[in-house]
């Protein structure tokens, strides 16, 4: 297993933002695309719509398992603390999905991550 500090290191060499903003009534999906034997880690996603009083679910993804929801008032964010979440699988995808708002409604994402491993 890696050192503590490396994985520090990681937190700022290897850090990614993924900004998105969806179509018109379209789901806004921000990805970090799978990386061969480095595991993912979420930091933050901040969500929001062109709307205030649009509500819709944040979805947080290792791959095509959830592993966060909220509820999207008009704005909102999953956070995951100082050292994020890491995914358990090397090379998969992870990435935030709004729900589309509705007619003359866009989303907009901003997902932090950064990359870390092997863990072995």
């Amino acid at each position: 297993m890696a050192a503590i500090g490396d994985y520090e290191i990681d937190m700022v060499k290897n850090s990614a933002v993924a900004v998105t903003q969806s179509a018109d009534n379209g789901i806004a999906t921000a990805t970090h695309a799978a990386l061969p034997l480095r595991h993912w880690v979420a930091m933050k996603c901040d969500a929001s719509y062109s709307t205030s009083t649009v509500t819709g679910e944040l979805t947080i993804l290792f791959g095509t398992t959830v592993i966060a929801r909220k509820h999207i008032h008009g704005a909102g964010a999953i956070d995951f603390g100082m050292k994020g979440h890491q995914n358990p699988d090397a090379a998969e995808l992870i990435e935030a999905k709004l729900a589309a708002g509705g007619a003359g409604v866009f989303g907009d994402l901003t997902f932090t991550a950064f990359h870390t491993g092997p863990n072995a």
